[in-house]
This record gives C-alpha cells, structure tokens and sequence, in this order.
C-alpha cells in the first residue's frame, strides 16, 4: 500500500523567482509571483505537482509520468522540456514545448472539456478559460522561456498584458486613467537588470503614453 505523498510549497514573490531540483532529478525554474506544490519524494505511479503562476521545466525520463496541474489545466509528460503560464489573474492557460511531447487536457467546463492535444517541439498550446478551447500554434519558443536567463521578451503585446508582466517583475501597483492605452502594443526584448524607470521611458519614446508615479502606484495617462 502506497503512502500519501508529503508536500512541500515553494512560493515566489512579486520581484523574485527561484530554481530547484525534485527528488527525481527534474529542474524547475519558479517565474515571479507563483507556487509549486510537490511531493518530497515521488512514490506513487505518477509524479504529480501543482503549479500557479509561471515556471520552465526539464523533466527528468524515468518511465513514470510526471503531471502538471494549474486549476482545470493538466500537462502530461514522461522526459521533456516546457514552460507553463498559469497566473490566477489571466484569461489564458498557455504551455509551450521546447523538446520532447506533452499532453494538454483542460476541464474547465466538466459538461463540454475541451479534448485533449499532443504538442510536438515549438508547439504552443493557449488555453480559453472562459471556453474551454485549446488552440496550438508553432512559436519561437525562446521568445517565451527567456525569462529563466533574466529577460523578458514583448512581441506586439499590448500595454494591459505589458504592465502586468512588469508589475510582477518588478512588484509595483499599477493603474489606467488613459483606457485607450490598454491596446497600444509594443515589442521589446529587455534584461531584468534594467531599471523600471528607465523602461517606462523606453515606452514613452515610442508611443502616446505618459507614466506618473501617484503614492507608490504607476499611473498610465
């Protein structure tokens, strides 16, 4: 008879991030603002953690399957390399495979799930929580784990989803007086060394919007 699992939670701040090893040997990379539940040592017929928030993994091969869980969302591996994006505070569910195969199953309306899809190297698989659809297309994968190298990378994003990038980088509040604003896009490859001013400067000089700093929130005008 199998013993339940101990768990350990490792959480990362706003502004923070980390990277550690599981018992089997697997390397996970923790983004800012998430969690990862995960069993002291994998003894069951699966390996099973549960993720909120960001984090890349390179799973180790050992036969057994090794599943991530975020909410309704579960990838299925057995030895792979993938990023899963899994904020509580986004619309979207997105897994993007480096290497190796994984299986996405999302059952976020129990009376309709969406089946389940088999990604293959540089697919993308973005997940509509509001209706459970999964679409895959093939990305530039860097574009989207180069954030476990200190970078983070905008490609024609728009300002809502920029902010909300950057004020978990960083760990700043943040607010729209200027609405029109949210859907000006920007592209930008940029190193977490930089500084936020000097960013928001950056994104000054190459559109409309203005930044105020108002009693520790950054106000988009």
């Amino acid at each position: 008879r199998s013993r339940k699992p101990v768990y350990n939670e490792l959480i990362t701040p706003r502004g923070g991030g980390y990277n550690l090893d599981l018992a089997d040997g697997s390397k996970v990379w923790l983004n800012a603002g998430s969690s990862l539940r995960f069993p002291v040592s994998f003894t069951d017929s699966t390996r099973h953690v549960y993720l909120e928030g960001e984090a890349y993994f390179q799973v180790s091969h050992n036969g057994i399957p090794f599943i991530v869980s975020s909410g309704a969302l579960d990838v299925r591996v057995l030895g792979t390399s993938f990023n899963v994006q899994a904020y509580p505070d986004e619309q979207q569910l997105v897994t993007t495979l480096v290497e190796g195969s994984v299986r996405i199953d999302f059952g976020g309306k129990e009376s309709n799930p969406a089946p389940g899809r088999i990604l293959s190297p540089d697919d993308q698989a973005v997940v509509s929580i509001a209706d459970a659809a999964i679409e895959v297309t093939k990305v530039n994968t860097s574009q989207y784990t180069s954030w476990i190298d200190g970078k983070l990378e905008f490609h024609n994003e728009d300002l809502d989803k920029v902010m909300k990038r950057l004020a978990r980088w960083y760990d700043f509040e943040y607010e729209f007086e200027n609405n029109e604003a949210r859907d000006y896009h920007f592209s930008a490859r940029l190193d977490n060394t930089v500084n936020i001013s000097t960013i928001l400067e950056m994104l000054e000089l190459t559109s409309n919007v203005k930044f105020e700093l108002k009693e520790n929130t950054i106000v988009v005008i």
